[in-house]
């Protein structure tokens, strides 16, 4: 477990400097504010609305799967492209420490990048720009559902594919085509159908299908 913990340290020390997980958090955090002020303009539209803020933050989700791609995809194949991979292979350090301790490292930053999503909406309730424009009554748990019952969940079904791709195939572009097997599905059944709404629902790995479905009538 002390491995482990210095592997978890060193991998969130190592997301924290890096450059690219700020850039991350600027698009992230600041493109939520665009797209609200955005929708915003869209007639009498309740930004803020339950249902309204859910299906904002699933579909944000699923286009930031890209972030997602980066971060665990870097995490599984950076020691290989350095030349490291064969010095941690013969340290006394078990795989669940070496993997474990880097994913759930990278699974943290991209929570909270993602954190930027609900909290980027709650907050935009408090420009007074924005002021005329219609919101629902401020409910706390109106942005905490949508973030712990979808983004958290999508977040990690997507992490442990993407990252045991990585892991197994060292290789960068096959991260990125695993990535994209994940968004291809989720298209095919929104757009195409499989015939069957519960299997569509069952199938769907990013649940707005399922969210639909109970929230048709």
């Amino acid at each position: 477990m002390k491995r482990f913990g210095e592997i978890f340290r060193y991998e969130l020390g190592y997301r924290l400097r890096s450059p690219l997980t700020w850039i991350y958090f600027a698009l992230i955090w600041g493109g939520t504010i665009f797209i609200v002020h955005v929708s915003s303009t869209e007639g009498n539209r309740v930004i803020n609305a339950p249902l309204n803020h859910s299906e904002i933050v699933t579909m944000l989700g699923f286009f930031l799967m890209v972030v997602t791609v980066g971060i665990f995809g870097d995490a599984a194949t950076r020691d290989t492209g350095t030349g490291m991979q064969s010095l941690f292979s013969t340290a006394p350090i078990s795989k669940l420490d070496y993997l474990g301790g880097r994913f759930v490292a990278s699974f943290l930053v991209n929570a909270v990048l993602l954190a930027g999503m609900p909290l980027m909406v709650a907050l935009t309730m408090a420009f007074p720009w924005l002021s005329h424009y219609n919101w629902a009554p401020f409910r706390v748990m109106s942005f905490v559902q949508p973030y712990v019952l979808l983004t958290l969940p999508n977040l990690l079904i997507s992490a442990v594919v993407i990252y045991s791709i990585a892991g197994l195939t060292k290789n960068s572009l096959a991260t990125y085509v695993g990535g994209l097997g994940l968004g291809i599905l989720y298209l095919i059944i929104v757009n195409q159908g499989l015939g069957n709404e519960t299997l569509e629902s069952l199938i769907d790995p990013f649940a707005l299908t399922s969210m639909q479905r109970l929230t048709a009538y």
